[in-house]
């Protein structure tokens, strides 16, 4: 007898139709499509939310970027929408705030650091007008510096140029005080010497009512100086070749003074006995006071006499002109003559 045959296996197919895999395939896909969505948009705030929009232009806004944070009094009330370049040069920001915020018309807008690294948010200082912005309104940036300047400014500062500037001031720097320990030493001693007397003198000046006086009387002047610095610049090296001789007769000058200090004396000597000369100059001056007003028509003849001497200053100056060459010949004679005057 036989042994019984085993019956084969069927292999186990799938039962789940080929419409449903692609059902299931396809709601799978528009969740993750959903799910993406939501992320995107949700970064520009809530779905179905009814924000508001508000605008501001600002010379510069440093590294302000699309959604940083808009603050008002520390909190935040929203985002930045977008930051774009203007026509005219300025930055045009779209601010996107919190529903159901009202922000007085007279706010202002200032630019601050965020930290250390160059992020930035927009701050709102607000105003106290009892008119709110509207939606699509403009908040004015701040009268004084709407944005305040941080370590990536500063640092932006030390470009190439500046780097090689700044290094050969450094280098000359420790030139100039290298073996001079002693002298900085005495001058930073002197100078903290000199503090408590600088301090009783602002003291003393702050103290009296001359000091809102000061600045205007020092502005007007330096207003002449200011009109003519032409002329002053002009003069300059007509004031070199006038003091060109005291250097060359650096000598003599030395001598000279050498010998002032006993002259100084004697000057203070007689200066000490000096009180009836001064007594004097003070009827002078008692004199003079009385003249000066008849003075005026003198004046006036002498300012017609000047402008009638036009004519014969000119031809002196046609004379000091042509005896320009004569200079020379006269200094070597007194040159010569120098050892015979002594």
């Amino acid at each position: 007898m036989s042994a019984p045959r085993r019956r084969r296996r069927r292999a186990r197919t799938n039962a789940v139709p080929v419409r449903r895999v692609l059902i299931r395939g396809g709601l799978v896909t528009g969740l993750l499509v959903l799910f993406t969505y939501l992320a995107t948009s949700l970064y520009s705030g809530i779905p179905g939310r009814d924000y508001r929009t508000v605008s501001a232009t600002l010379p510069q806004v440093g590294n302000l970027i699309q959604h940083d944070p808009v603050r008002l009094a520390g909190v935040r009330i929203g985002q930045v929408q977008s930051v774009e370049a203007g026509s005219d040069g300025k930055a045009h920001l779209k601010l996107q705030l919190n529903p159901g915020l009202d922000v007085p018309v007279d706010s202002r807008i200032v630019i601050r650091a965020n930290g250390l690294l160059g992020a930035r948010f927009v701050q709102i200082v607000p105003g106290t007008s009892t008119d709110t912005v509207a939606e699509g309104g403009t908040i004015r940036p701040a009268a004084t510096q709407s944005l305040t300047y941080g370590v990536p400014e500063a640092l932006d500062t030390f470009d190439k140029q500046t780097r090689g500037r700044l290094q050969d001031m450094v280098t000359g720097l420790g030139t100039g005080i290298a073996g001079r320990g002693d002298d900085l030493n005495l001058f930073f001693r002197r100078v903290s010497d000199e503090v408590v007397h600088a301090q009783e003198l602002f003291t003393t000046v702050s103290a009296t009512r001359a000091v809102p006086y000061l600045l205007p009387s020092m502005n007007a002047a330096l207003e002449p100086l200011n009109a003519n610095r032409t002329n002053l610049l002009a003069s300059m090296p007509q004031t070199t070749r006038a003091l060109q001789p005291l250097i060359g007769e650096r000598g003599a000058v030395r001598s000279t003074l050498d010998v002032a200090p006993g002259a100084l004396d004697a000057a203070d000597g007689g200066l000490t006995k000096g009180t009836v000369l001064l007594a004097s100059v003070r009827q002078v001056a008692d004199a003079a006071r009385r003249t000066l007003p008849y003075a005026l028509a003198g004046l006036r003849q002498t300012s017609r006499l000047l402008n009638e001497a036009k004519t014969p200053l000119g031809r002196t100056e046609d004379l000091l002109r042509e005896a320009r060459p004569t200079v020379p010949k006269v200094l070597e004679v007194t040159r010569a003559l120098r050892p015979v005057l002594t």
